[in-house]
Formats: structure tokens, C-alpha cells, sequence
């Protein structure tokens, strides 16, 4: 039946229409809506985060790539005093616009540092457009020669916790252009025990660079959480099957299987 209705649609003329279809449908999906907090449905995210943990006497919030701290901001307006907001900058100078807006917050602390798989110094690549990443492929369509580059420190996740000693995080938000797989590559132990109760990442164009898959994700992810794709008012669950592989920023929520929503 398929190969019959492919063969009747599939046709040159109707390209255009399926093209604009194709569009009209990631649209609706929220597929390529994640690059502006406020519309990308992750006010809503801190939103229901702060319903779902109204009995919490306190969240954990680790926020890494905080870049100068607009939505670090939001999250402290929406929570308040009840969140602990550790945000990580490996930038030099973000992470000096950073301490000027928010290094005087009590419930707020600030580090100059990246996460990853594995500790080290490694070169970021920033432009006058104030994006930075880790992989200059990213950064093609800038002019080479606006290129800046910084020495940052990486850590993981893992050993950051041990040495702050902390056990529990309540949520992780991820914003760091493509590395995500490798920060979480540097969490397994807290993924497979779900000592991360929420992780918010981004998948889209920096992938390509990064040479990452949303089938990476969810093969670390999907054993130990359920995941769902970010919508401007909701979440809407997914599978492997049925999400794809589309290099558009998109934002995605891993939920702990021991939480229930």
C-alpha cells in the first residue's frame, strides 16, 4: 500500500507543497523553535519545574554555558530564593558580564569553567557576535578573521560534584553549541544512578559540527529517563522512532523514571 501511494504522490509537481507541509509540520513541532528562551517554551519548563517541586525546601539548578546571564536571570525570578543556581562560564569574558549581573546573589554561584568527558585546556572560539563554541566548524558562516580565540578549563561533572560534595541535582540545563554529548558522557554515573532528576538539552546545527546524533542522546538517556520534546506551552513525549534526525535547535527534557509527572 505505501509503495502504491509513494507512487502516485511522489511526483515533481507536488514538491513544493509537500516542502511547505514538511515545514507547516516541524513548526507545529517546535522543531527549530529552541534558540530564544523566551518563546522556545522553557519559561514554561521552570515554570512546571517549580509546581512539580513545590515540596522541595530547595533546587539544585546546574546551568552550564551561562554565557552573561539573561536566562539565569529568568529562572531566579520564576523560583526565587529556593533555587541553588550553580552556573558554569568558561569564557573570559562572558564570565566576567556574568559576575557583574549576578556575582552578588546570594543563592547564586558562578565558576569559570566548562564541563566534558574528560579535564583539560582546550581552545573556544568566539565572535564578534558574542557566539562561542568549541568546534569552529560551527562558526562557518563568520568571517575568519573576526575569530577570537580564548584558553578554558574543562572539568566533568562527576568530579565537580565530589569535590563540591554534592549528591542530588535537580536540574541540568545544558546551552553550550554541540558539546552536550560529551558533558553527558561526563555524568554517566549520576545518569545511570538518576541523580540528575531533569536534564534540558539542545539539539540542532552545532550537532553537525559536533558530529552527534539524537540517537546518541537517547541511547545514554532513554534506558534511565523518558524524554520529551520542549513546546511553547507543554511537552510532547518521544521515541526513537518518531523524532529523527533534524539539525534544527530544538530543546528536549530527559525526566528521572523515579519522578513522577
Amino acid at each position: 500500500m505505501k509503495t502504491q501511494v509513494r507512487y502516485l504522490i511522489a511526483r515533481p509537481i507536488f514538491q513544493l507543497l509537500w516542502q511547505k507541509l514538511l515545514n507547516l509540520a516541524t513548526m507545529g513541532m517546535n522543531i527549530g523553535g529552541g534558540g530564544n528562551f523566551l518563546k522556545s517554551g522553557e519559561i514554561w519548563v521552570i515554570e512546571w519545574l517549580n509546581k512539580t517541586m513545590a515540596n522541595n525546601s530547595q533546587i539544585v539548578f546546574f546551568y552550564v554555558g551561562a554565557h552573561q546571564g539573561n536566562y539565569a536571570s529568568m529562572v531566579l525570578e520564576k523560583i526565587g530564593n529556593k533555587v541553588k543556581l550553580f552556573c558554569f562560564e568558561p569564557s573570559p569574558s562572558s564570565f566576567e558580564a556574568l559576575q557583574n549581573r549576578l556575582g552578588k546573589i546570594e543563592n547564586v554561584q558562578l565558576f569559570n569553567l566548562g564541563l566534558s568527558d574528560q579535564e583539560g585546556e582546550v581552545t573556544l572560539y568566539a565572535t564578534g557576535r558574542k557566539i562561542a563554541s568549541l568546534y569552529k566548524q560551527h562558526l562557518h558562516g563568520e568571517n575568519l578573521e573576526n575569530y577570537q580565540e580564548e584558553k578554558i578549563k574543562l572539568v566533568t561533572l562527576e568530579k565537580f560534584c565530589q569535590a563540591e560534595k554534592i549528591h542530588q541535582i535537580d536540574f541540568l540545563k545544558l546551552d553550550v553549541e554541540g558539546h552536550e554529548l560529551k558533558i553527558l558522557d561526563g555524568a554517566k554515573e549520576k545518569i545511570k544512578s538518576q541523580q540528575i532528576s531533569l536534564i534540558q538539552f539542545e539539539f540542532g546545527e552545532t550537532n553537525i559540527s559536533s558530529r552527534t546524533y539524537f540517537r546518541d542522546y537517547f541511547e545514554l538517556l532513554h534506558p534511565y529517563y523518558n524524554i520529551y520534546r520542549i513546546l511553547p506551552q507543554g511537552l510532547a513525549l518521544i521515541n526513537q522512532e518518531n523524532e529523527g534526525e533534524f539539525f534544527r535547535v530544538t530543546n528536549y527534557l530527559a525526566v528521572s523514571r523515579k519522578l513522577a509527572i
